[in-house]
């Protein structure tokens, strides 16, 4: 009977079956959002593919060390680094700072190694594109082997 005009009704209440569905598709509609927002997976670029679009982008690099890597000292220990990566395509500058510059030093890196990392991406006209590594969620974000 319904609740509001006394009316027969059938036995299965297609109101309450649609709310169950909606309620359904709801749930498993955020599951989905979530798995899809879940760990970023930044795009693994090459020199040649740098454009001033994706300049902060979240990206991936990977090369050999092209020059000596530098490394800046102060009374505090290494606050900075910096080295060319070469990917094959053309040169890609990356810079390290604080802790990640310590241990990246205390590595001893030379030219030829093999440097993979993850990082906000610069991209300026007339200079070369420049990667800043950035820990992701409080891991180190770069690889280095020889």
């Amino acid at each position: 009977m319904c609740e509001y005009c006394g009316a027969d009704m059938p036995s299965v209440d297609l109101r309450k079956v649609l709310r169950q569905l909606s309620a359904a598709s709801a749930a498993i509609g955020i599951v989905i959002l979530l798995y899809a927002c879940g760990e970023p997976r930044p795009a693994v670029v090459s020199a040649d593919d740098l454009c001033p679009s994706m300049n902060h982008a979240l990206v991936s690099v990977r090369g050999r060390i092209a020059s000596k890597p530098f490394v800046k000292t102060t009374a505090e220990g290494v606050s900075y680094a910096s080295i060319l990566i070469d990917d094959g395509s053309g040169l890609i500058r990356a810079s390290l700072q604080s802790d990640d510059a310590s241990l990246f030093a205390a590595r001893r890196p030379s030219e030829g190694d093999m440097f993979e990392a993850v990082g906000v991406l610069q991209v300026q006209a007339g200079r070369k594109p420049r990667i800043f590594i950035r820990r992701i969620k409080g891991e180190v974000s770069w690889k280095l082997s020889p």
